[in-house]
């Protein structure tokens, strides 16, 4: 009888091998062959999933920004009755997403690094759905008197930022992070239309 094999898992288990390899080894010696030899899977094997590196480190990116779109784009978040609770939500349910992904963070962040990847960009580019989310919902705040008139965009802005804060934070002085924590909500809040 044939092996069933769990491609997402299969696939997961590359990634998380390949952020490991990559922080341990660096970008240099980062290569299929090795990352194949720690999973313990064949070259060809991983060439199947992966073409190189590159599209490794690129399926790690959206698979940490899709856990938090999913559940974005899900009917849990369209409450329109309290716009503020679910901004502040959203913003702390990726605090809480980064969290899990920590360490997978940090071996992304520095192998994207290295390979000179414009950080801040990939990361907006990756995070696009959560910020329309997050505008459609201040938006909404807005035209029901909720939330302070305001630029979404620029607030939308600022809630991401300090979100990125928190995960460099947590990442690299994690005995601070809790205070970007506190200024996300305090920032949250000042949206309030009072």
């Amino acid at each position: 009888m044939p092996k069933i094999i769990n491609h997402k898992e299969r696939r997961d288990l590359i990634v998380k091998t390949a952020l490991q390899v990559f922080a341990e080894n660096g970008e240099k010696d980062a290569n299929l062959s090795l990352i194949a030899e720690k999973c313990g899977l064949s070259r060809g094997t991983v060439y199947q999933y992966f073409p190189n590196v590159h599209a490794i480190y690129l399926y790690a990116v959206k698979n940490v920004s899709d856990a938090a779109i999913q559940k974005y784009t899900s009917a849990e978040w369209t409450n329109k009755d309290d716009v503020i609770g679910t901004i502040k939500r959203m913003a702390l349910d990726s605090i809480s997403i980064a969290d899990e992904y920590m360490s997978d963070i940090i071996n992304l962040i520095k192998s994207l690094h290295a390979m000179q990847f414009d950080l801040p960009q990939e990361i907006k580019r990756r995070t696009a759905k959560i910020r329309l989310a997050a505008s459609r919902v201040l938006r909404h705040g807005i035209k029901t008197g909720q939330v302070k008139p305001c630029k979404t965009e620029d607030a939308v802005e600022t809630i991401m930022s300090l979100v990125g804060s928190y995960c460099f934070q947590k990442a690299y002085f994690p005995e601070y992070a809790h205070h970007i924590k506190d200024i996300l909500v305090m920032y949250i809040e000042s949206l309030k239309n009072v």
